[in-house]
């Protein structure tokens, strides 16, 4: 999307890493099939993930017809309509659907899995999902990486008994196939418990 070569063995390897939260059991019958929803641009390294997660995986790919993200309450209906179980989202827009809900004039079935990235989650945001009657079983993920990681580099995932705890909000660790290191000014691994930059 910026330009940036991925390689095929770094997109195999966010789709292996990520079955550990959507698709623990992969051994046939026991395995889950989710629908998720392909609602990022094709120029947006999100898309990556929603595309080749679903395909690679054998999930069901919902393409997302334009201009209903621009309404948060027909996102809700479509999937509620669609029966949408993984989605993934900015921290903002999902506030906005929080709100939606909360208000309660509509039933609403919500994914059993939410990704969150493209900005910090606040914990505020991730305790207010979770006060949602429909979320309360729901998995948050919150994840990080630039596009030169192949989309997301570590995940801290967020239960709703999590949710009351947090008071800052971990990225959260590494994906396995994947390094992350903390630097000085000089670009140079710091040793554990110093302070740098990712």
């Amino acid at each position: 999307p910026k330009g940036i070569p991925i390689r095929n063995k770094s997109v195999i390897n966010l789709v292996n890493a990520f079955r550990k939260w959507l698709n623990p059991k992969c051994d046939g019958e026991s395995a889950v099939v989710h629908k998720i929803l392909l609602m990022a641009s094709f120029s947006f390294d999100m898309s990556v993930f929603q595309m080749f997660y679903a395909l690679v995986a054998g999930q069901t790919l919902d393409i997302l017809p334009d201009g209903i993200k621009e309404d948060p309450a027909g996102f809700l209906d479509y999937i509620t309509e669609h029966g949408i179980t993984v989605t993934d989202t900015t921290p903002l827009y999902l506030d906005a659907l929080s709100e939606i809900v909360s208000i309660g004039n509509v039933k609403y079935k919500l994914p059993e899995i939410v990704i969150t990235s493209g900005e910090a989650l606040p914990p505020a945001t991730a305790k207010r999902w979770f006060e949602l009657e429909a979320a309360k079983n729901s998995l948050l993920l919150n994840c990080y990486g630039p596009t030169e990681a192949c989309v997301y580099a570590s995940v801290f995932p967020i239960t709703a008994e999590v949710s009351k705890s947090l008071d800052k909000m971990p990225i959260g660790t590494k994906i396995s196939g994947v390094g992350i290191y903390i630097l000085d000014e000089n670009k140079r691994p710091l040793p554990v418990g110093e302070t740098g930059e990712i």
